[in-house]
């Protein structure tokens, strides 16, 4: 965790910053339970909402290395430009 972006983006206010860790924390296991469910199920859909939703929140926070294994576990899609 990038705790310098944390203390500038809550701007060192340390109750905004747990509040937003604990928003955290909600999301990363309504996301977890999702990806759990996924795999258990095959379904891929929800395993790429779920590793996008993870990776949004983790990189609202400065949690880089936990973004950039999200998004390993849901390569972007590739378009056609025709």
């Amino acid at each position: 965790m990038d705790t310098h972006y944390l203390e500038d983006l809550t701007d060192d206010d340390v109750e905004i910053q747990k509040e937003l860790i604990g928003l955290f924390f909600n999301t990363a296991h309504k996301s977890r339970d999702g990806l759990k469910q996924a795999l258990k199920n095959n379904q891929d859909l929800l395993w790429k909402e779920s590793a996008h939703e993870l990776k949004g929140s983790a990189l609202s926070l400065g949690f880089y290395d936990l973004a950039e294994l999200c998004s390993k576990a849901h390569p972007a899609e590739k378009f056609n430009e025709d």
